[in-house]
């Protein structure tokens, strides 16, 4: 089925980009210790609106994502899955400068009207923007 086209909303295999589609588990924070050691030990807190990103940066090679969004604040399941989906987009097409663990949590209720504008996808956007202005600053140094 996937090899035909047999209308216009049906792609074939080759034609959808693989790296855009995906994201693989090395990119994901899985685990709650590992949740666990970005939520005590992170580098960097940014708060965006309703939104709270927290980053443990680390030697490894790749950068990796956890998602928090409890039912409490977003009733629906589809409106869930939808934050969830705009915020794996921004975070496959954000260049990491150092590689880091991250995890964003939803702190707020949000209207889910709000996930289907244009401004919760900016309002993603200049998290991660956020993360690379304060990820590119050297470390303070401890006085004494």
């Amino acid at each position: 089925m996937l090899n035909q086209k047999s209308s216009a909303n049906s792609y074939s295999e080759e034609s959808l980009p693989s790296e855009v589609c995906t994201f693989p588990p090395e990119k994901r924070i899985l685990k709650s210790d590992e949740f666990g050691r970005v939520f005590k030990t992170g580098n960097h807190r940014i708060r965006q609106d309703s939104l709270q990103l927290i980053a443990l940066t680390h030697q490894h090679d790749i950068s990796r994502l956890g998602l928090v969004v409890p039912k409490k604040m977003l009733k629906r399941a589809v409106h869930r899955n939808r934050l969830k989906r705009l915020v794996r987009e921004a975070f496959r097409q954000w260049k990491s400068p150092v590689p880091c663990d991250v995890v964003i949590s939803l702190k707020q209720k949000i209207d889910p009207q709000l996930l289907y504008s244009d401004s919760m996808a900016v309002s993603i956007q200049q998290v991660f923007q956020k993360l690379d202005r304060y990820s590119s600053r050297p470390p303070k140094r401890k006085k004494g």
